[in-house]
């Protein structure tokens, strides 16, 4: 649906462009990510050493977890530091903006790598559709050993994440074409940001429907944490349905352009 009507280059470049995808991309989103994570393993024991209290319950938690197998017991007794409100607020800014600024900036490396053989704005943003349905491909298949019965229903479940990133990558190609050939860097600038915030509270949404777990394991669970599932439910689909929008709008638009 993205790419309908618009040239995409020949075959060499496209089929160079989707390599990228489901390669270099992925491999170099995860070095990143990975050292986001070092980064903020080594500030939470800097913290943990500045605060004796935190560093003494982390130890009494440890000392407890050598002693049981069960997995039930060990989420009834980890979901208390899990769900703290500081915890939250941590998996919040890596998710849903650390994530993000990394996975928009390197997704459409693609179109980074041939900024002299992509004739028009239309075409880097062909390009950066192609980038980024290679790497949803990449990122589904990684997921795919941890969801039961995937044949069936991964599609269902990942169809909304692909969209997320197919368009995001897509306008990033066009903006990263439009900024090199007609010098509109604030366009560039602003879609960025904007790729940003639909990849971030997509993020959110997806870790809030998460909360019915603190719901069955924490003693005195939050209200809210009962009806977040059914709220990021509601959000994601509509995302979703927003997303194909901005996708077939942005087909349509470049379609009607000389």
């Amino acid at each position: 649906l993205g790419l309908r009507g618009l040239d995409s280059g020949p075959d060499e470049k496209r089929w160079g462009i989707f390599a990228v995808g489901i390669t270099i991309v992925p491999i170099f989103i995860g070095i990143v990510e990975v050292l986001l994570i070092l980064a903020a393993l080594i500030t939470a024991v800097i913290g943990l050493a500045l605060n004796p209290s935190s560093l003494n319950s982390l130890e009494a938690l440890s000392a407890r977890l050598m002693y049981t197998n069960n997995p039930d017991a060990i989420l009834r007794m980890i979901a208390p530091f899990l769900f703290k409100p500081a915890t939250l607020l941590a998996g919040l800014i890596f998710f849903s903006i650390l994530v993000p600024i990394v996975e928009e900036i390197i997704k459409p490396l693609g179109v980074w790598l041939t900024p002299g053989g992509i004739t028009s704005p239309k075409q880097g943003f062909a390009l950066g559709v192609l980038g980024g349905a290679a790497f949803a491909l990449v990122e589904s298949l990684g997921m795919s050993p941890g969801i039961p019965g995937t044949s069936n229903i991964l599609p269902i479940v990942r169809a909304g994440t692909d969209v997320v990133h197919i368009v995001t990558t897509g306008l990033m190609g066009w903006a990263l074409v439009s900024a090199w050939q007609g010098r509109k860097y604030l366009q560039l600038g602003i879609t960025y940001l904007v790729v940003i915030a639909i990849h971030g509270l997509w993020n959110a949404l997806a870790l809030s429907s998460a909360t019915q777990i603190a719901w069955d394991y924490l003693p005195n669970p939050s209200r809210w944490m009962e009806s977040a599932p059914l709220v990021s439910s509601i959000g994601l689909v509509t995302l979703t349905i927003i997303n194909m929008s901005i996708l077939l709008l942005a087909n349509r638009r470049l379609n009607s352009r000389d």
